[in-house]
């Protein structure tokens, strides 16, 4: 039993890790200290009551990542030299652990996290530095803009947040003799029509706006696309090639054959055939056996329901279900009709007809759809995705060494091997062409709710600045969900990294969308670089201050 330990305060902290105050994050300090007050921590006078110190001492060994302690040496010239850090296992026990520091965490080490982490995280600080670029080279035109020599009405101050933008309070009216009032339907705030005299009058901008100030925005928008087109495309690979020598996994040593023949069952000749690159360690053959996995998942799932339906007093015997049924609780009647859960009889019943199930399924030949071969060293791996992975093109004109062909009759489609964790393994069997449907019906979905969210942002747009970015804000909080849903239940990937990719692409897509070229599409040129409610420049500037503290605030909380 765990031997109590309390405070000077009277609240019971925790033993088992015996962290160190210092080891700790700020909430759990701060909780500490609060629970000495009945008004925070109603429980704490209880004897046999809860103790947050524990709760909190599991949520950061359990939930948070932590590392071992470093070892410090010193170098020849009397500087501190820190050891890499050492990833513990969550949960650790009988070891002292500590939290990774938010600014004292070297880039280097987010690999710990996979080399996406790392890259993510890299390419984060690069676009920063990207945009403070780009700002600085705006500086002139800011500077200028804020001038009198742009032109602007003196005696209508521009707010606090449109000082240095291209926002014009500089307009007067002019005639326009070839105007109608068709022409400006929607747009009532920029004509008038002198009815009496059959004239009509168009609001026209007069600030002056240089050649110089054309130049640099054109210079600005170059640069930025340039960067970070070469930030994404070059130095995002090599980030991550960098990031991925400095860790030892499984993939490291491997590749992985994605378009095997079917037929291929003989270990003995992929040995063979990825020898002529170095030793094998391994063939690992699969096969597409989706529907026994499924049957396989479901089976597991029945039975985890009906481990919940036992007593807690009793001990669950997955190899005797039949016993096990006088053990399990009775279902109500509402859950049977609302949740369509089903009794103890019914669970053993279902369980027994997926076992007949995948017994016959695992009865049929399968076919061969994927081939992971390792090597002993990582020079083999090297060797073979260097000579196997071509580009289509020599694969197709045969453009290959006959010896690389396996068997004398197929080039096959090589690449280096996914993580196994990371591997979706009832999705390997998925055609190419099953696979275009799915994106297709996803994407179409995705559209048409990019269209919705276009339409009432248009809407809000027409009443005030502010009231569409409230809709953008909101539509962007209710996107990732949307996009999980479609990613999860419509969509087949091969590996986790794939289908977090599609998420990111759908997420990057809806919220570029929805932000900034919607709200470009959706407002007229003439409102471009009015002073207004409904005007582009205060639009976008709503939109940035809504993004940058409201969602950042409700992401926090």
């Amino acid at each position: 039993m765990e031997e109590e330990n309390f405070s000077a305060g009277g609240i019971k902290l925790d033993t088992k890790y015996n962290d160190q105050p210092h080891d700790m994050t700020s909430g759990r300090r701060i909780a500490r200290f609060l629970s000495r007050y009945s008004w925070y921590f109603p429980h704490k006078d209880k004897e046999d009551g809860p103790s947050l110190d524990k709760a909190w001492a599991y949520f950061e060994h359990s939930t948070l990542p932590r590392h071992f302690p470093l070892n410090i040496k010193r170098s020849k010239k009397g500087r501190k030299k820190k050891s890499n850090y050492i990833k513990a296992e969550y949960g650790k026990v009988g070891e002292k652990t500590e939290l990774y520091k938010i600014w004292q965490t070297p880039e280097r080490e987010l690999a710990d996290f996979g080399v996406s982490a790392g890259v993510y995280f890299w390419n984060l600080r690069q676009l920063v530095i990207i945009m403070l670029l780009a700002g600085l080279l705006s500086l002139p035109n800011m500077v200028y803009f804020a001038s009198s020599e742009y032109g602007q009405n003196p005696s209508q101050p521009l707010s606090y947040r449109m000082q240095g933008s291209a926002v014009c309070t500089n307009t007067s009216w002019v005639p326009c003799p070839n105007c109608t009032k068709n022409n400006w339907v929607n747009y009532e705030s920029h004509y008038y029509e002198d009815t009496s005299n059959n004239l009509f009058f168009v609001r026209r901008n007069n600030c002056n706006v240089r050649l110089r100030e054309g130049v640099v925005a054109f210079v600005t928008i170059i640069f930025t696309v340039i960067a970070i087109v070469y930030t994404i495309m070059y130095q995002s690979g090599q980030r991550s090639v960098k990031l991925d020598e400095g860790q030892q996994t499984t993939s490291d040593y491997a590749v992985e054959v994605f378009d095997p023949p079917e037929d291929a069952y003989d270990i003995g000749v992929w040995k063979k055939f990825f020898s002529q690159f170095g030793p094998v360690h391994s063939i690992t053959i699969t096969l597409d056996n989706e529907k026994l996995v499924n049957t396989l998942v479901d089976r597991r799932r029945a039975i985890n329901v009906m481990k919940y339906m036992v007593e807690p007093d009793q001990k669950f015997d997955p190899d005797d279900l039949e016993s096990m049924i006088q053990y399990c609780k009775e279902v109500s009647d509402c859950k049977k009709t609302i949740c369509c859960a089903k009794n103890a009889e019914s669970l053993v019943e279902r369980i027994r007809d997926y076992e007949v199930k995948a017994i016959e399924i695992a009865k049929k030949e399968k076919p061969v759809s994927e081939v992971f071969a390792i090597f002993e060293t990582e020079q083999g791996q090297r060797d073979a995705l260097k000579n196997l992975s071509r580009p289509g093109w020599q694969r197709l004109f045969g453009c290959i060494p006959k010896k690389f062909k396996f068997n004398d009759e197929k080039y096959l489609l090589v690449d280096e091997a996914r993580e196994p964790s990371s591997i979706r393994w009832n999705n390997l069997e998925e055609t190419i062409f099953m696979k275009g449907i799915q994106l297709f019906i996803s994407y179409t979905i995705l559209f048409l709710f990019i269209g919705l969210g276009a339409v009432l942002v248009y809407e809000a747009g027409l009443l005030k600045a502010s009231y569409a970015a409230y809709t953008i804000t909101i539509i962007n909080q209710i996107t990732p969900r949307l996009c999980i849903f479609i990613t999860n239940c419509i969509e087949s990937h091969t590996s986790e990294g794939a289908k977090e990719a599609s998420l990111y692409l759908k997420l990057t897509l809806f919220k570029w969308m929805n932000t900034a070229i919607i709200t470009a599409i959706i407002t007229p040129s003439i409102r471009n670089i009015d002073y207004g409610d409904t005007e582009l420049i205060n639009k976008v500037s709503a939109i940035f201050f809504y993004r940058t503290y409201y969602e950042s605030t409700t992401s926090i909380s």
